[in-house]
């Protein structure tokens, strides 16, 4: 039987009919009961949202397609949330109605290890609805670890619903991958998939250290003569731009630890 490929292209990258087709999956009944925000969302919130993902360094999304598909998108999956520094990140995944039972599984596979060995992440975070017991399920099965709960956390109606926090280590999925890929040889083997443009954690960093500087584009001169000029009033804002400053070192400190021993070789 042929392997059915499956691609992982960044939603900004792609084209407007197929950004839109996004949304209608994130509007579809059976999605919209799985989120926190269950009212579907305007073209209007959509497009700003699109807008905003341009410029968050911490956020990625991906459109799940076919491989020969490439104008209608299956699903997609998030990543929210990246810490370069903690190597940790939230993530979460959606799917249209008739791929869920499908796809869920194997590309909850295909990130937990994307999420490992390529981004260099250490730990994943998810949360979930405790109504949504088919996908808690699911992520206990590939070894997510309760690790919390949240009170009354989404409004449905007139009742509010908790969320389970979950979470999975590197540690943890290392000690049970070999196992898991013997038991479900026959999911892993129905599916290639791959992703696009996939960044690695130090691109990561390298857009979180533009993203600061950017952010605070003021040069410490200006700074300094503001502070003579008016002491009290320029003190905080000295003291904010010293703040950013000591962030985007820290980014870059942890960024250079991470390609210094590729610039040895």
């Amino acid at each position: 039987m042929s392997r059915r490929s499956l691609i992982l292209r960044p939603l900004i990258n792609c084209n407007y009919q197929v950004q839109l087709k996004a949304l209608e999956i994130r509007n579809e009944s059976s999605v919209r009961q799985a989120m926190f925000l269950e009212g579907e969302v305007s073209l209007e919130s959509f497009l700003i949202w699109v807008e905003r993902l341009k410029k968050d360094p911490r956020h990625e999304e991906y459109l799940v397609f076919d491989e020969n598909n490439y104008s209608l998108p299956l699903g997609v999956l998030c990543i929210n949330e990246i810490d370069c520094f903690n190597k940790t990140a939230n993530w979460a995944i959606y799917l249209t109605e008739k791929e869920q039972s499908r796809l869920g599984g194997i590309l909850e596979w295909f990130f937990i290890n994307h999420a490992f060995d390529t981004l260099g992440l250490e730990k994943l975070n998810c949360q979930v609805l405790e109504s949504n017991a088919a996908v808690i399920k699911l992520h206990h099965k590939y070894y997510f670890q309760d690790e919390g709960f949240l009170r009354e956390h989404a409004r449905r109606k007139e009742q509010k619903l908790g969320a389970v926090c979950l979470g999975l280590t590197k540690h943890d999925w290392i000690a049970r991958k070999d196992q898991f890929e013997i038991d479900h040889e026959a999911l892993i083997n129905r599916f290639e998939v791959r992703i696009e443009n996939a960044p690695t954690i130090s691109n990561q960093l390298v857009r979180q250290v533009e993203e600061v500087r950017e952010s605070y584009n003021i040069s410490l001169s200006i700074l300094l003569r503001l502070l003579l000029e008016s002491q009290s009033q320029s003190k905080i804002t000295l003291d904010e731009f010293m703040r950013v400053q000591q962030k985007a070192l820290d980014l870059e400190k942890e960024l250079l630890a991470l390609v210094s021993p590729i610039s040895e070789h």
